[in-house]
């Protein structure tokens, strides 16, 4: 039934597509008012396994903020077959607030995509968060490889491991320098705010503090109802799993050296381009 249903998917998605590209164009091209749409403030762009979810959730609990319920939207990646009015509507009850969403998947959209993306919400911010890239990949094969598949994380052979690691997507997700270009490449780059996983986990409140200044919201809020201490790890299908602050599993030795031979070329260039932010990365 699955393998009838994909298909099926896939023929309805092609069939609407002309539709929701007109409708964009239409809005683009000035023949349809913007203003009928209530269009995002802001975009969190990735990067994946960086705390992102964490961020959505602690953006959600600011009073001026909206963000949907639902986390990665993907409507400029897996969903460019809906209309505009679809997306639109996610932002429905915002009610004057500042509007965003947040999808991992658009740090690796291509320079096309991001082109179609700036004509749609040209003001729109951009909000990345980074991590050390051997941590990232390590924790998105864990995800990918172990949860989503019902296995735990040990019992993973080391070769689907390093498949995964040397996979387009998972290096692409870490090429923080590459995802930067390709954006600022359509959005002036003063319109782009970067943090870090170490901050969000050293010193939340100050991160925060950051974000919200750059989105122009109040930094007068209550602190302890933000969920700032506490891990926010999104589940699959559409899951959130909460708990207490923790690291992750430590990486065994034989996949860090399988990393490090992936990512060291890259530290230097990531120091240089991020600065004081990401030198404890080299170490």
């Amino acid at each position: 039934m699955k393998r009838l249903l994909k298909p099926a998917v896939r023929a309805a998605q092609r069939a609407s597509y002309p539709l929701a590209a007109t409708e964009r164009f239409l809005v683009v091209r000035g023949v349809v008012d913007r203003t009928r749409y209530t269009l995002p403030d802001f975009l969190g762009i990735g990067a994946a396994k960086s705390g992102t979810t964490w961020l959505h959730h602690n953006l959600a609990t600011h009073s001026d903020v909206f963000v949907p319920p639902e986390k990665e939207l993907h409507y400029f990646c897996h969903f460019r077959h809906r209309t505009l009015r679809w997306y639109s509507n996610r932002f429905r009850n915002a009610e004057g607030r500042i509007t965003g969403e947040i999808t991992p998947n658009y740090a690796t959209l291509s320079p096309t995509r991001i082109a179609e993306v700036a004509a749609l919400v040209p003001e729109a911010k951009l909000v990345l968060m980074i991590r050390n890239p051997m941590d990232r990949a390590w924790s998105h094969a864990q995800m990918n490889l172990g949860r989503q598949r019902g296995r735990a994380p040990e019992t993973v052979p080391d070769n689907e491991y390093i498949d995964h690691f040397r996979s387009r997507r998972s290096i692409a997700n870490g090429d923080y320098s590459a995802i930067v270009d390709r954006w600022t490449a359509h959005f002036p780059e003063s319109r782009l705010w970067v943090g870090t996983y170490d901050q969000m986990v050293e010193d939340p409140v100050g991160l925060l503090t950051s974000l919200f200044e750059f989105l122009g919201v109040s930094t007068e809020v209550d602190w302890t109802d933000f969920p700032t201490h506490t891990v926010i790890d999104r589940g699959h299908p559409g899951t959130d799993t909460v708990g207490e602050r923790g690291g992750s599993e430590e990486i065994p030795r034989r996949l860090r050296a399988e990393l490090d031979s992936i990512y060291r070329p890259m530290m230097t260039g990531l120091a240089e381009r991020f600065g004081a932010a990401v030198d404890a990365w080299q170490s």
